[in-house]
């Protein structure tokens, strides 16, 4: 993998692998086809209160969108350069290394500088502070790696060991060990596993959308039905009594 074309991948993306808020959606002809008409569903529901029909023609939409359609889950083709890198991979794993260690090592050196104070490598607390405090602001500049091992190794010495010891990828050799290797792989499963979690849960979301817009339109339809039943029968009664009515009505006149 050539590390220069990693950087000018790293520098293109908006955010880094593991920061990423791309979500990627499922390409089946019935998602498809639902994404470009799912404003249509409420739309017709609302009108469909002055325009019954409109529940019909939004009934129609579901069954075609979501039985006439194909609506097997179908994932997109993902391009090399959406995986994450070595040069990322080397970064984000040198970020974990010291988050995770850099406060204990602090604690650690702090603690045993206080007992050899009467030794020749002894630091004394004042001279401790402006080391702490480079090394803070070593661990918060990670957007440049060679500054900050640089920085690390002048007055961290502890944690730049630490981060050497643990197998990294050489950002300039581009050599990678057996567990970087390991690492590379697993990151490009992990992702995998993350896309088609993602397909599925859009697929089934889309899905839903359209049955609880599907289940309010027949119960709209179904109330609407039972309305006008309610009226029709009341308006055969009231015509069928004055029909029994208008013979009393008219020998009593005489």
């Amino acid at each position: 993998m050539n590390v220069s074309s990693s950087k000018v991948n790293v520098a293109g993306h908006a955010s880094p692998f593991y920061q990423s808020d791309k979500r990627h959606v499922c390409v089946c002809p019935s998602c498809s086809y639902s994404v470009r008409h799912q404003s249509m569903l409420s739309l017709l529901f609302f009108w469909g209160f002055i325009l019954p029909i409109c529940w019909l023609i939004n009934l129609g939409l579901f069954i075609y969108a979501q039985y006439c359609l194909k609506h097997k889950v179908q994932f997109s083709s993902v391009a090399e350069d959406e995986f994450p890198t070595a040069y990322e991979l080397n970064v984000y794993r040198s970020k974990m290394v010291v988050a995770n260690t850099g406060l204990a090592v602090l604690n650690n050196d702090i603690k045993h500088q206080n007992t050899d104070r009467n030794s020749a490598e002894s630091i004394s607390l004042p001279e401790l502070e402006p080391a702490s405090t480079h090394c803070d602001s070593s661990i918060s500049d990670l957007n440049s790696p060679s500054t900050f091992r640089t920085s690390l190794a002048n007055h961290c010495p502890n944690i730049i060991r630490i981060c050497d010891s643990s197998d990294l990828i050489d950002p300039v050799s581009n050599d990678m060990s057996a567990s970087s290797i390991d690492l590379y792989h697993s990151s490009r499963l992990d992702f995998l596993t993350n896309m088609s979690t993602d397909v599925i849960d859009f697929h089934h979301s889309m899905r839903k959308k359209y049955h609880t817009w599907a289940g309010r339109t027949l119960l709209s339809l179904a109330g609407f039905l039972v309305i006008l039943l309610i009226g029709i029968v009341g308006v055969g009664r009231n015509s069928s009594s004055s029909n029994f009515l208008a013979p009393e009505w008219r020998s009593s006149s005489k």
